[in-house]
C-alpha cells in the first residue's frame, strides 16, 4: 500500500492539527508543515517521526497556532501567521529570532498581519501575500515595499512563470502579473 495517513492522535512522535495549510521541504527531505489549529510540524522522513512547535506565548517561540505560509530561506524559515504577522525561525537551531509585523504609520512595514503567502522567486527577491496587500521584502533595510496598486487586495498565492514574471492570485480581484518588479 502507497497510502500512509497521519493525523494528530496525541501519541508522543505524533503530528499535530487537523487543518494543513502548507508544506516546505529542507534540502535532506524532510518536511515543515503549517496547521491553521496546531501550529507548525516537521516531520522527519527518515524515522518518521513529528516534532511540534506551538504557540506558548515564550520568547523564541512562534506567536500563532493558525499558520498559512512557509517558505524556507536558507537555514530561515519563514512563517506566515494568521493575526501575527511573519516569524522567522532559525531551523538549525529551533528558535524564532524575529518577528515582523505591521506597525501602524510606520513605513517599511507589512501592510497587513494576515499573512497568506511567502515566496522566493529565482533572482533570490522575497514577497509577501497578505489579507490585504502585497510586498516585497528589502534585505538592505530590513524592511517591506508595499504596492500601492494592491493595498486592500487579498493575495492567496503565488508562482513564477519560467521568463521569470510572478502571477498573483488573488480573492475577489482576478490575477495580477509582476515583471521585473512592476506591475
Amino acid at each position: 500500500n502507497n497510502v500512509r495517513w497521519y493525523s494528530e492522535n496525541n501519541l508522543a512522535g505524533s503530528m499535530r492539527g487537523s487543518v494543513v495549510s502548507q508544506f516546505c521541504e529542507d534540502d535532506k527531505g524532510n518536511l515543515w508543515i503549517a496547521t491553521e489549529n496546531g501550529g507548525l510540524n516537521y516531520f522527519d522522513t527518515h524515522t518518521q517521526q513529528f516534532t511540534s512547535y506551538k504557540f506558548t506565548g515564550k520568547q523564541h517561540h512562534i506567536s500563532h497556532n493558525n499558520l498559512h505560509a512557509l517558505m524556507l530561506d536558507g537555514n530561515h524559515l519563514w512563517i506566515g501567521t494568521f493575526s501575527k504577522g511573519i516569524d522567522i525561525m532559525d531551523v538549525r537551531t529551533r528558535r524564532v529570532v524575529k518577528n515582523y509585523q505591521r506597525r501602524k504609520g510606520t513605513a517599511g512595514s507589512l501592510p497587513h498581519n494576515y499573512i497568506y503567502s511567502i515566496y522566493k522567486t529565482r533572482s533570490g527577491d522575497i514577497f509577501v501575500g497578505t489579507m490585504l496587500g502585497f510586498c516585497r521584502y528589502i534585505p538592505q533595510s530590513d524592511s517591506f515595499h508595499t504596492y500601492d496598486q494592491m493595498r486592500n487586495i487579498f493575495v492567496y498565492d503565488m508562482v513564477e512563470d519560467a521568463e521569470g514574471c510572478l502571477w498573483i492570485a488573488s480573492k475577489d480581484n482576478g490575477v495580477w502579473r509582476l515583471k521585473g518588479g512592476e506591475l
